[in-house]
């Protein structure tokens, strides 16, 4: 079981959180950017940031968000069943960016 981090670590992505509710995903990214560097090896900011960058489709930095967390967890089926979302959604968007260029 992972230990709690600081509390400015869980101030920070509740922050991250506020931006996300307000569909501000950038700056979300920034928040739990800052969160990561603060306390590196606890999840919880990863998947939150890995989670903006899916709406911002930038898929490829979500996967690596949530396969590090993945790997501070260990094999979490809920982290499972979200990278499995962002590969389908990933694999859409290839053939939806294909199937408009003709």
């Amino acid at each position: 079981m992972l230990d709690l981090p600081n509390q400015d670590y869980l101030d920070i992505c509740k922050k991250g959180t506020v931006y996300f509710n307000n569909s501000d995903y950038d700056a979300a990214i920034q928040e739990y950017s800052k969160a990561i560097e603060l306390v590196p090896d606890y999840p919880l900011a990863y998947i939150d940031r890995g989670i903006m960058y899916s709406q911002l489709r930038r898929f490829d930095d979500a996967l690596a968000d949530i396969d590090q967390a993945i790997d501070l967890v260990g094999d979490a089926p809920y982290l499972q069943l979200i990278r499995y979302i962002l590969v389908q959604r990933k694999t859409l968007q290839i053939d939806s960016d294909t199937l408009n260029s003709y």
